[in-house]
Formats: structure tokens, C-alpha cells, sequence
């Protein structure tokens, strides 16, 4: 597995997961949760190798953007579309 965060910074967040605190400066709330977001080495973006101790705290999952699937209403989903048209796709190659 592979994230953006060097390893500073994933040494902080097994900290947040293992004692829910980053040293004496804060204190996770009780009650909320760690999420995360990364990239996959093969999508060939910023991504650092992750330590095996922090992904093995982990929960790793590949989501799909798939509008159909996540939009609530049709006016949400007409909106989603619009936004995917006008937005992203026009930064996507033809290739991919």
C-alpha cells in the first residue's frame, strides 16, 4: 500500500490510530472515527510506500466514482453529471 505522506506524517497517524492523540497537542474526540484517503502506485501519482505497521491498522478499499450508484435523488444525479461533464472529464485524456 502507498499514500502521499511521507514518513513523518505516517508516523503521526499511527499514533492517531493506535492512541487516538498527536503527543500533548490534541486529543481525538470521543466517538469520531480515522479516515483516510491515498493514491495507488499504479495510477502513477504522488505516493510513498506505506509502512507495513500503519497498513496493517488499516482498512484499505479501491472506490469506483459510479454516479448512478451514489446519487440520491434525479436532480442530485443531473447535477452530478453536469458537474463530471463540465469538470473532470474535460481534464481527462481521450485515452483513458
Amino acid at each position: 500500500m502507498s499514500s502521499a505522506a511521507d514518513r513523518s506524517l505516517q508516523v503521526a497517524a499511527y499514533e492517531l490510530l493506535l492512541d487516538r492523540r498527536l503527543g500533548d497537542l490534541y486529543t481525538l474526540p470521543d466517538g469520531w472515527l480515522v479516515m483516510g484517503a491515498g493514491n495507488r502506485a499504479e495510477d502513477r501519482a504522488v505516493s510513498v510506500p506505506m509502512s507495513s505497521a500503519l497498513a496493517n491498522r488499516l482498512m484499505h478499499l479501491e472506490i469506483k466514482a459510479d454516479i448512478e450508484a451514489w446519487a440520491i435523488t434525479p436532480s442530485l444525479k443531473g447535477c452530478m453529471r453536469m458537474w463530471w461533464h463540465s469538470t473532470l472529464q474535460a481534464r481527462v485524456p481521450a485515452s483513458q
